[in-house]
């Protein structure tokens, strides 16, 4: 049966933080505040904030269902938030969040995918994918380059910088 919610969430948040370094001695770069609110917080309001989402899927560490779980509590109802162990890596993470969404009574007719470690993507482009999304079947949302891109030589300086024009991120 579908979902009276045409969208579900996947948020993979099993990773081990490493390349992102200092982590305010709790170990958890997701619960590292930000302007007053988690990293996690963040990302998980951006769409328990939204009335077509019915229900987010956060895909991490078992050990972790606990602590996000009493995190969350004032953030998303619980019975939108399904807990799923997540994989080695970010896709076996997805797969692991997108059986868990199939073996659901009720389903999500679009199902959406974002990193939990990227707190601040603009509501403007989570509802332009959303409503690509309906529109199109399916959408991938992309935000233009922002970045001044370097090319390195052979001889390891920059050789060039590269035309961002048409680059999306």
């Amino acid at each position: 049966m579908t979902s009276e919610k045409p969208f579900a969430v996947i948020l993979p948040a099993a990773g081990s933080g490493t390349r992102f370094g200092q982590t305010g001695g709790n170990g958890d770069k997701l619960l590292i505040d930000l302007g007053g609110e988690s990293v996690l917080k963040r990302s998980v309001s951006a769409f328990a904030r939204r009335e077509e989402v019915g229900m987010i899927v956060l895909v991490t560490g078992g050990e972790r269902f606990g602590v996000y779980r009493e995190h969350l509590r004032n953030t998303v109802e619980a019975s939108r938030l399904l807990f799923v162990q997540g994989g080695r890596e970010r896709w076996e993470s997805v797969l692991f969040g997108l059986r868990a969404l199939a073996g659901k009574e009720t389903v999500a007719r679009y199902v959406a995918v974002h990193d939990a470690a990227r707190p601040l993507g603009s509501e403007a482009v989570i509802m332009s994918a959303f409503s690509a999304a309906m529109e199109m079947g399916g959408a991938l949302p992309c935000v233009a380059e922002p970045a001044t891109l370097k090319r390195r030589g052979e001889d390891g300086m920059v050789s060039e910088t590269v035309d961002r024009h048409g680059m999306f991120q």
